[in-house]
């Protein structure tokens, strides 16, 4: 399997929103992921430390030791994500899996933080450790993970919950327990988005927000964002509104 899926979860509020987004990586090949940036490295090594904390059933991560720990403000950040993380394993209850890679639609694959699986109830976990608020509500990265994590393990979920973890933000933790609907929904969705691009022409884009993070506007590929024509609400964003934003 190749280290990244041509379309990946993640990005998927993108390639959904946006058919040259979708089509550009089935037809051309995903592009270089780029030198990371600071907080894309930052995110790395805290999704690495709850990781490992989770495995090995440590509760805080000043139990590691200490040559690997970053400074008292990052530990902070895994404590938070970790003490969220146990609760939500607790309560549950059922058999739990960290950095679970899934198979979720056709070629799209991508890995989830932390999946619970209790008899028919499923739970979807994802760590952000950026500033850039994200929500767990109709979010179609996570609703990726419920698909493929259901097909993994064999089930017919009767209830998805959905969770993020964001130490900057999203607190109290309160997961979205996702409707069923919403969910075959998105995989309809999916299914056409992936017949389209796969067998249609090359296609116009479609600006907004979703072009923040486009790997297709990163590989300079994106007609309206080289002419300075990205639109979000209908109001024009400047390239550096892309450039600078954290990523998770």
């Amino acid at each position: 399997m190749p280290k990244h899926s041509p379309l990946s979860p993640s990005g998927a509020e993108c390639w959904l929103t946006c058919p040259l987004a979708a089509w550009w990586p089935l037809h051309s090949g995903r592009a270089e992921d780029p030198k990371p940036s600071v907080p894309a490295l930052r995110g790395t090594v805290l999704h690495a430390l709850t990781t490992v904390c989770l495995d090995n059933g440590l509760r805080d991560v000043l139990e590691l030791p200490a040559a690997v720990l970053p400074d008292s403000p990052e530990c902070d950040a895994v404590n938070t994500v970790l003490r969220a993380a146990w609760s939500i394993i607790d309560k549950t209850g059922g058999e739990w899996h960290t950095e679970q890679n899934y198979q979720c639609v056709g070629p799209i694959y991508g890995t989830a933080d932390l999946t619970i699986v209790s008899g028919q109830h499923l739970v979807v976990v994802d760590y952000k450790f950026g500033k850039t608020k994200v929500s767990p509500i109709r979010n179609k990265q996570l609703g990726l993970y419920a698909i493929g994590a259901a097909k993994t393990f064999g089930i017919t979920p009767t209830r998805i919950d959905l969770y993020i973890l964001q130490p900057s933000a999203n607190w109290p933790v309160v997961p979205w327990q996702a409707d069923i609907g919403w969910i075959k929904e998105l995989y309809n969705d999916v299914n056409t988005t992936l017949k389209n691009a796969q067998h249609g022409d090359k296609p116009e884009p479609i600006s907004g927000r979703h072009c923040y993070f486009c790997p297709v506007k990163a590989a300079g590929k994106c007609p309206a964002h080289n002419e300075g024509q990205t639109y979000s609400e209908g109001v024009p964003l400047s390239i550096q509104d892309f450039d600078d934003l954290d990523v998770d």
